[in-house]
């Protein structure tokens, strides 16, 4: 039986991939596949940012720069 009578909000889950609190969140990542997901895909986004923070604070050339703004657009849709 789940501990939420539905999903938590998007606050929860992100404050779960920030921190890893609540734990009942966890718990509720057992069961929900969809939440799951959703968490993975934060994760994946989190990464990408700290990717693309690193790669223009090396300083990229323009064209880099811009490609790399491209995959964040296509992403975001």
């Amino acid at each position: 039986m789940s501990l939420f009578r539905c999903c938590p909000s998007e606050r929860k889950l992100t404050e779960f991939v920030e921190s890893g609190a609540p734990r009942r969140v966890a718990k509720h990542l057992e069961k929900c596949p969809t939440c799951r997901a959703a968490c993975e895909r934060m994760r994946n986004d989190k990464r990408l940012l700290s990717e693309l923070r690193a790669a223009l604070d090396a300083g990229l050339d323009h064209a880099a720069r811009e490609k790399i703004l491209r995959l964040c657009e296509r992403r975001s849709e």
